[in-house]
């Protein structure tokens, strides 16, 4: 929706997260293999989602303010994730730590947004922080929120 808001053309391909994103192509772009990718026009590869939005969204305040929150959790989101879903040791200090820090940076997102009118006609804050909130919660939804979790895939809380 950002993405058509601002006027920019996206492909994307079909994805299959451990597939596409270890294949030789996938890894040329980003060798760490995250998710999402934004490729821009000029071929930089963006994985982090702070980085993406400047892409797509310029350098407007908004924009600026979105990525900013966007960085925040991307220092702290990603290695929670590993540990939740196995693929790196969980440290239950470490995953009590992220998730009252997650807990602040939602509660900052709500507070935020809470009575201001949104208009998403147009790059206001209100596309910026969708775009933040999709482009850095987008690899905790697909690997944690994902239907296994509600069948109780064997996640650590």
């Amino acid at each position: 929706m950002v993405a058509a808001v601002a006027g920019v053309d996206l492909d994307i391909p079909p994805f299959t997260e451990g597939l596409t994103n270890a294949t030789p192509a996938y890894l040329r772009l980003n060798p760490d293999g995250a998710f999402p990718l934004l490729v821009a026009a000029d071929g930089t590869a963006h994985a982090a989602a702070a980085a993406a939005l400047k892409a797509l969204l310029g350098t407007s305040p908004a924009a600026a303010k979105w990525a900013d929150w966007a960085a925040g959790l991307d220092a702290f989101l990603p290695g929670w994730v590993d540990g939740i879903v196995g693929t790196a040791e969980y440290d239950a200090g470490k995953a009590a730590a992220a998730s009252g820090s997650f807990r602040s940076y939602v509660g900052g997102l709500e507070a935020e947004l809470a009575g201001r009118a949104v208009s998403y006609g147009t790059l206001g804050a209100g596309a910026a922080a969708d775009a933040a909130v999709a482009m850095s919660l987008f690899p905790f939804y697909v690997t944690v929120m994902d239907d296994k979790v509600g069948r109780g895939g064997g996640t650590k809380q």
